[in-house]
This record gives C-alpha cells, sequence and structure tokens, in this order.
C-alpha cells in the first residue's frame, strides 16, 4: 500500500486546475457482487456531474464525465484485491488508489481535492509490520487493525540452507552477503553443505529485514515466531523498530486473520499511548499559548507554517472556503457550490507546510472542536 511520503501524494496536493473531483468507494472484492461497484462509481459521476452544474460550463463537465469514466476502464478494473477506490481527477491530473481498507461512499467537488479520508487510511500512527519466523520460511506483512497485505521480500533468506555461504561480515551488506551465499551453494562450495547454526540463520534474517525494510518503512514491527525461537531472535537482532513484546505462536499454523489479531493486540496499547501522550502535548500546548483548538487560529497559524502537528476529528466536516495564503475562513452553507470542508483544506495546508497531521476518531480526541493543533513556535 502507497504511503503518505511517496512522490505521488505530493503530486495529489499540488495546485490542481479546478475542477478538482475526489471520490471514494468501498468495493466487493467478487463477481458478481462486484457489479455493484461499477453501478455505485457511475452514481457517484452523476453525483459529482450535478455538483459542477452550478459553477462550470457543459462543455468541461462532460470532459470532466468523460475522464472520469475512462479511469475506470474495462470489466476488470472492479474485481480486485482491494476493499475500497479513491479517485481524483481534474483536467490537468489524474490518480487512483487501492485501498486496502473499507472508505464510507463520498463524492466531493472542490478547487483542490478531498484527501483526509485518505490521510487517515496511509497515515503511520496506526500502521505496522509483521514478521513471520519459522526454519522454513519468512514472510513479511504490513497493515493495520482491519487488514494486512504481505510485503515482497527483497533478498532475505527463507532456510538454513540459504545462508549457508553467507559470511555476514560488517564490510557487506546483507544483501551482497546473501548473493554470494546463493552462488557458493549453486557451485556446490564446501561451506554450502555445512550445518548451519539457528542463530545465524536469525542473523542473516534480522540483518536483511533491516537493510531491505524496516530503515525504508519505518514502521513498528511485531514478531510471530514459535516460543522456542521467538527469545533467540529477540536476542540476536539489531532491528530498532522490533517492538517489545511479540507473538509466541507458529506462524505457520494460523490463518492471516489471526496474524493480524494478535499482532493488533501488541499494537494497539502502543498506538492509544502514542495517542495520549499528543493529547498531553497539546493540552500543555495551549496552556502556554503554543497551541490552539480553535478554528480561526489553527488556520492562521497553518497559513503561517507555525503548526507542527494538527489532530483532525476524522467524522467532521465544516463546509467553507480557507485561504491557504492567509489562513482565512470564509463560511459556507453546505449547499454553496464554492463549499469545501474547511477540516480537509486544513489537513491539505499543514502537509504543505511539512507539519504531521493524524486524522482521528472522535473518541480519541482531545478537544470537540474538530481540530487541535501544537505550533512549532
Amino acid at each position: 500500500m502507497p504511503s503518505l511520503n511517496e512522490l505521488w501524494f505530493t503530486k495529489l496536493l499540488a495546485d490542481r486546475q479546478p475542477p478538482c473531483v475526489s471520490i471514494y468507494l468501498p468495493m466487493h472484492r467478487a463477481a458478481p457482487s462486484a457489479k455493484e461497484n461499477e453501478i455505485s462509481y457511475r452514481d457517484m459521476v452523476e453525483q459529482a456531474k450535478v455538483s459542477m452544474r452550478n459553477r462550470y460550463d457543459d462543455r468541461l463537465i462532460d470532459q470532466m464525465a468523460e475522464k472520469l469514466h475512462g479511469i475506470a476502464g474495462d470489466n476488470s478494473f472492479w474485481v480486485g484485491d482491494r476493499d475500497g477506490l479513491a479517485v481524483f481527477a481534474s483536467p490537468d491530473f489524474q490518480q487512483v488508489i487501492e485501498l486496502q481498507q473499507p472508505v464510507d461512499p463520498l463524492c466531493m467537488v472542490a478547487d483542490t481535492f478531498h484527501i483526509k479520508p485518505l490521510v487517515r487510511i496511509l497515515q503511520s500512527a496506526d500502521r505496522f509490520q509483521v514478521l513471520c519466523f519459522t526454519l522454513n520460511g519468512v514472510q513479511l506483512y504490513e497493515g493495520d487493525q482491519h487488514r494486512l497485505a504481505p510485503v515482497p521480500l527483497n533478498n532475505v533468506p527463507q532456510s538454513p540452507a540459504d545462508v549457508a555461504g553467507m559470511r555476514l561480515s560488517d564490510a557487506t551488506t546483507a544483501t551482497a552477503d546473501f548473493v554470494q551465499g546463493q552462488k557458493q551453494a549453486k557451485q556446490g562450495d564446501a561451506a554450502a553443505d555445512e550445518p548451519v547454526n539457528v542463530q545465524h540463520f536469525m542473523q542473516a534474517v534480522d540483518r536483511a529485514i533491516w537493510e531491505n525494510h524496516s530503515r525504508r518503512s519505518r514502521l513498528p514491527l511485531v514478531l510471530i515466531a514459535s516460543e522456542k525461537h521467538h527469545d533467540p531472535f529477540r536476542r540476536i537482532t539489531r532491528n530498532q523498530y522490533l517492538v517489545d513484546v511479540g507473538v509466541m505462536l507458529d506462524p505457520k499454523a494460523i490463518p492471516i486473520d489471526r496474524i493480524r489479531a494478535e499482532a493488533w493486540q501488541v499494537m494497539e496499547p502502543r498506538f492509544k499511548q502514542n495517542v495520549a501522550k499528543l493529547a498531553d502535548q497539546f493540552r500543555a500546548a495551549k496552556a502556554h499559548h503554543k497551541g490552539s483548538d480553535e478554528l480561526m487560529e489553527v488556520a492562521q497559524a497553518a497559513a503561517d507554517g507555525r503548526v507542527g502537528t494538527l489532530l483532525v476529528r476524522a467524522d467532521a466536516q465544516i463546509p467553507g472556503m480557507l485561504s491557504q495564503n492567509s489562513g482565512f475562513i470564509e463560511q459556507a452553507r453546505p449547499e454553496d457550490p464554492r463549499a469545501d470542508d474547511v477540516l480537509d483544506d486544513l489537513t491539505e495546508l499543514v502537509l504543505k507546510r511539512d507539519g504531521q497531521v493524524l486524522v482521528l476518531p472522535p473518541e480519541a480526541m482531545p478537544t470537540d472542536t474538530g481540530v487541535a493543533a501544537i505550533y512549532r513556535y
């Protein structure tokens, strides 16, 4: 799954020629129910056309409708391993994001794309990776409490035989060691025929996961391994992202849903603790006039680049128009064709200014105004 750090998301935040159409669609995974996906999407496109009618001429509306229908492609587009779609289109841009988490159906037309639901899904605050370790197979997953997806492994050994020729010297990378070991094994090098120490295999896996995956993702890593392998692996690891509590089960013996549930049991207290820490930081910042939950104040601070961390309520929408230059908010009725969700625009503005945004459920928010900001200064 993509992340907020990738180039495509930066392009999504760039200034675009309006109208900017954002469509979020829950997806059925298999036919014949998947046929409903296409019908629902067509309804969303019709809704977008109605929204555009009060601001744009018929020619542009027809062009946008044609573009939105063209994104869908043929029938195979509607069947796939995903729980939702996010579709973004403007006269000068288009992007489709496959989501591994259900979304509420939504169609928004504005001068910028509606990104708050996407941020909620892709934010790293509650995402993690799971390392499933056995002596005859290693698997890495990534996801959240709702879904895990396998991560294609890059030069990670799968059995002790794979590391028979590896030296694991500090002078080379795990990838180079792995490739050299495979060559020696194929060439019949004597080292490949020698019994391999289990600890050596664990060290090779740990180093490969760190170099090729954890170092890039920077996500917490949960270890799932049998009891006899769990503690030895933890003793040899040098991966700073491996969390201090794991799951002592044989991952080969449990289904993916059980793996996800067990990993989330490990991660949920950490997620809640992190959110609680941010809430405490906000309260302290507000007490010292370095934070606010007043929408007007937060918007002006965001325009000035002073918002370091923004907490936004996931289910809240405030209709209006936000000036990204001044932070001024013009209130509007929901039916106003110019109106966007101010909270969504504020999310976009803070991200553009290199701030951190967390979109949280109502019960996790430290205020009832829909926003809570911690200032840089």
